[in-house]
């Protein structure tokens, strides 16, 4: 199982914040280069997902 946490919080300013954490660096301790590939493409998908809800 790789770490694909995403937070979503209200800042002072009122704006909403979301992130996500970049599963292929909290994963860089493990030595696996089968689990940087998908930790990779992983991070690709939610990159995706960030910049799309930014459009909007």
């Amino acid at each position: 199982m790789l770490p694909c946490n995403v937070t979503i919080r209200e800042l002072e300013t009122g704006e909403i914040e979301i992130a996500a954490i970049d599963p292929s660096v909290a994963m860089s301790a493990i030595i696996n280069q089968e689990l940087e590939v998908y930790a990779k493409k992983v991070n690709d998908k939610l990159q995706n997902v960030l910049h799309a809800i930014k459009i909007k």
